[in-house]
């Protein structure tokens, strides 16, 4: 018997600890899309083909106005690390082309994101906006 406890003893204190450095759950990103409304504190016009799909696998994917992008995306309650981001490489013209490169470096210096109603907010290591956006209706 003091074999088994001391076997245990590990497993044990494994998960207690596991459970006490368990963050206190945000809203979950997944499964869900966003459009942006907001880049660094500017109000933005994102065309109809303007989405971040957040996938309940970790992969983060859509379309940044003029390019189709991919990436992973990890959260840990309010924390949250996306990219890197890959996309396509067509030819834009300015103002996609400005707006979709803000929006791709938001998504990669987001470090945490709140959801309040239809809003989601991505902000910086620092607690600066970073990027504001609207929830899109499932398709």
């Amino acid at each position: 018997m003091a074999s088994l406890s001391k076997s245990l003893r590990p497993t044990l204190i494994a998960g207690l600890i596991c459970a006490l450095s368990a963050p206190l759950s945000a809203q979950s990103l997944a499964d869900s899309a966003w459009v942006p409304v907001e880049i660094a504190g500017e109000a933005v016009e994102a065309g109809e083909d303007v989405l971040i799909r957040f996938a309940p696998d970790g992969s983060v994917s859509g379309n940044g106005g003029c390019n189709n992008f991919s990436g992973s995306f990890v959260t840990n309650g309010d924390a949250i690390l996306v990219g890197p981001i890959a996309a396509t490489m067509m030819l834009c013209e300015d103002p996609y082309s400005a707006m979709e490169m803000q929006i791709f470096r938001g998504l990669e210096i987001a470090r945490a994101y709140a959801i309040e109603g239809p809003e989601l907010e991505l902000s910086d290591g620092t607690g600066a906006s970073v990027m504001t956006l609207i929830k899109r209706a499932a398709e």
